[in-house]
């Protein structure tokens, strides 16, 4: 299938979700992303993760997968921020954050989360990058959530924390 029409179907499939401002997760807030994306691109945004076009949630980032047009080391574009803001919720519209699938996957499942292909990638609700994505679903504005995106990112990001 070509480009393209994968992103044809992708946009299709997201007009056929929930009509937006029908429910808290329909229209996510862009804008935050970027305090997000660092850590979702070092973190999960690889080719051989969510940075694959054949994944659920497809990311697309800076040095994985691009959408159709971007060049290869362009900075992340208004598109592709889009596109990762509405896959993120996609996954799992209308749920609730804590409740929501972006979060439970890669939380362990001793933890409360469930069982995620790429193993858990948090041990528990205390990690930042649990707390940092959390924040971003409940569209918290406060210095935790920011403090925990900063601390995400000190950790994973893209390009790597400096020493």
């Amino acid at each position: 299938m070509n480009a393209r029409l994968t992103l044809a179907l992708a946009c299709a499939a997201l007009a056929c979700g929930p009509e937006v401002g029908s429910d808290p997760m329909s229209a996510p807030d862009v804008g935050r992303y970027d305090a997000l994306h660092p850590y979702l691109e070092a973190r999960c945004a690889t080719l051989d993760c969510h940075g694959d076009a054949g994944r659920p949630l497809r990311l697309f980032s800076e040095t994985g997968l691009r959408a159709p047009g971007v060049e290869r080391d362009a900075e992340l574009q208004p598109q592709e921020r889009m596109a990762n803001a509405w896959a993120l919720v996609g996954v799992d519209p209308g749920a609730e954050p804590e409740s929501h699938l972006s979060v439970l996957k890669p939380l362990a499942e001793q933890a409360g989360g469930m069982h995620h292909v790429g193993e858990a990638v948090w041990a528990s609700v205390e990690d930042p990058g649990y707390r940092c994505l959390l924040g971003w679903l409940r569209e918290d504005g406060d210095a935790a959530w920011e403090g925990a995106c900063a601390a995400a990112r000190e950790t994973w990001s893209v390009p790597p924390p400096t020493p």
